[in-house]
């Protein structure tokens, strides 16, 4: 009886935050709720950084100094403004800043380099990069190719002083005191409707793909995610080491922190072995995750004060099933409030009851398809529709496309397009293909919602170290060089890993490398190395005489999946690996392959 009062609870919770999201004001936004709370707590705890805190004063003021410097230099409503910083205190407020007048603050992964980070500037036609000076070397490599920047719409934030003499960018600070701390009057007149965010995705194919987040958008998540998912209260102090630039950090985490009026404690990066000494420092009762840290965690030596924490509860996705109990009961943890969505989809799941294994339920129109994984579309009936499947079988995710549940799409309205499935219930309806197989549980009694769990991704995409991997971006980038005929990328598992790890079968150019002793690895691993963050780095190469190919020259990867990297299965093919910790590949060996197997390969 105790647990049903609890449900209703928690189910008046989520009506709630649906029912309330819509009766904002049509100017309301997380820039001006951040106003808000500058008036209704203004000594509250906002953030808390390598040492700094902010209040909800001092965080508004000062992202009102960024609006006014940035105004200074002519931006205005509508311009783009890139954003390249690691998670820190300024991170929040040049964000606030940049969308308090208007502009588009599109959020760069910080781990991009290159070719795929001149390409994601240039994307959204970037009218300034603001960047980190603790990734001044990642700039330093790009700003030839931007050719729409001068030195003046560079502009650099300041980070322990590490770059002293560069004189090819601005410096610039949220506490220049020349700058007005004073609300600006075009925060009061951005409109839900505007665009807020452009945050990028892998997508399936090519290279990144800037996903369009509205004000509205970016409330609605943040509200749900506040109320319906994990019930954000002010006394909360929320833990968030994940990147900013996506949208479990900033919607799950940040967004609810305003949202709540409770504080959040940033980190720059993940460690597992200080993670709760920092926690029982810091006094946190909640913290964002992703499932591949919550492996980490559980991997850490057995203490026996793992449950001496203050830790209460925590939001995310990823949670793997078979470590969820365990990581419930031996961090004394009450909720873990899954969740399941993407920057760039219209449909998500929350786990608002704390069903054990599951990533909630779905409050807006779905249907999970049959689908053919060998020829990567969903079965249709006679009559051109769509089949649902049977309760607790794998289907396609599509999510319906309508005013209430809108898809905002990317910046290339090609790329948009693509994403979207017509004819699924009825002729004429349109639904987002979310690219992922899910299935319905068991979960007990619910009110009748119908319960879900991950299954798997689908197409062209794995997801690896937390991050979505696009094998054609990945595969493009390989192809440049010049001892490589063709490559082709997908995901492999590997025991007591979180996803799929990205594997290389690579036809090499038989002029230039005729024979495997005659690869310059020490080249290839170097590019690698270069060319690609450490998230889409193969961690395996297999070497090919030819790759296989359809009548549609579409190629082909269900076969190479299965054979993954078992070397009694890969026949003469050569196998390489990228040992954890290390940049250089190596020919795997029996000894190492038996350690992969038995899941102490440290990956």
């Amino acid at each position: 009886m105790q647990n049903f009062f609890r449900d209703c609870r928690r189910l008046g919770r989520l009506i709630w935050a649906k029912l309330r999201t819509p009766k904002f004001g049509q100017h309301t936004s997380i820039p001006l709720l951040v106003e808000k709370n500058a008036v209704n707590c203004p000594n509250d705890p906002a953030l808390s950084c390598d040492l700094e805190q902010l209040t909800w004063s001092e965080f508004n003021q000062r992202a009102n100094r960024v609006s006014s410097m940035l105004k200074s230099q002519g931006v205005k409503k509508g311009d783009s403004i890139a954003l390249l910083v690691e998670n820190r205190c300024e991170y929040l407020v040049f964000l606030i800043g940049i969308c308090k007048i208007g502009a588009i603050a599109a959020l760069l992964n910080t781990q991009q380099r290159r070719e795929i980070l001149s390409h994601s500037i240039e994307l959204v036609q970037a009218k300034k990069l603001i960047f980190g000076e603790e990734l001044t070397e990642s700039v330093a490599e790009v700003t030839k190719h931007l050719k729409e920047l001068g030195s003046s719409d560079l502009l650099m934030i300041t980070d322990r002083n590490q770059h002293p003499n560069i004189d090819w960018a601005q410096r610039v600070s949220s506490q220049d005191q020349q700058y007005s701390a004073t609300n600006p009057a075009e925060s009061q007149q951005q409109t839900t409707s505007d665009t807020a965010l452009y945050i990028f995705t892998s997508g399936t194919t090519g290279l990144p793909k800037a996903g369009i987040a509205s004000h509205r958008r970016w409330l609605q998540a943040s509200q749900g995610f506040a109320k319906g998912l994990y019930n954000a209260s002010k006394g909360d102090r929320i833990y968030n080491c994940l990147p900013l630039c996506h949208a479990t950090a900033l919607m799950v985490g940040f967004g609810p922190t305003v949202i709540a009026a409770c504080s959040t404690v940033l980190r720059r990066k993940f460690s597992a072995s200080g993670f709760f000494d920092d926690i029982r420092n810091e006094n946190c009762n909640t913290f964002i995750y992703i499932g591949e840290m919550c492996r980490y965690l559980m991997n850490t030596p057995v203490n026996n004060d793992d449950h001496d924490n203050p830790l209460v509860k925590c939001a995310g996705n990823g949670m793997r099933p078979d470590i969820w109990l365990n990581f419930k009961d031996r961090f004394a943890i009450e909720g873990i409030h899954e969740l399941y969505g993407a920057s760039d989809g219209n449909t998500v799941f929350i786990n608002t009851f704390n069903k054990d294994c599951s990533i909630g339920l779905c409050i807006s129109p779905i249907v999970v398809a049959k689908y053919d994984t060998d020829c990567d579309d969903v079965v249709r009936d006679k009559h051109g529709l769509c089949i649902p499947v049977s309760d607790g079988e794998p289907g396609l995710l599509l999510g319906e496309i309508s005013n209430y549940t809108p898809f905002e799409g990317y910046t290339n309205k090609q790329a948009s397009d693509s994403r979207v499935l017509r004819n699924v219930k009825k002729s004429g309806d349109q639904y987002l293909n979310m690219g992922d197989l899910i299935k319905s549980i068991d979960v007990g009694f619910s009110f009748g919602l119908k319960h879900y769990q991950f299954v798997d991704r689908t197409g062209d995409s794995f997801r690896w170290r937390g991050e979505n991997c696009s094998t054609n971006e990945i595969a493009e980038i390989i192809n440049h060089l010049d001892i490589v005929n063709i490559t082709n990328i997908y995901g492999v598992e590997i025991p007591n890993t979180e996803g799929r790890a990205g594997m290389a079968a690579i036809c090499f150019n038989p002029a230039l490398a005729p024979t495997e002793e005659q690869i310059d690895w020490e080249k290839f691993s170097s590019y690698i190395s270069d060319e690609l963050p450490i998230f889409a780095r193969p961690v395996f190469v297999r070497i090919q005489t030819d790759i296989n190919t359809t009548e549609t020259h579409k190629l082909v990867k269900n076969h190479l999946k299965e054979q993954a990297y078992h070397l009694d299965k890969v026949g003469a093919d050569k196998i390489f690996v990228l040992k954890p910790r290390t940049d250089y590949y190596q020919p795997l060996d029996n000894e190492f392959y038996q350690l992969i197997l038995s899941g102490q390969a440290g990956f």
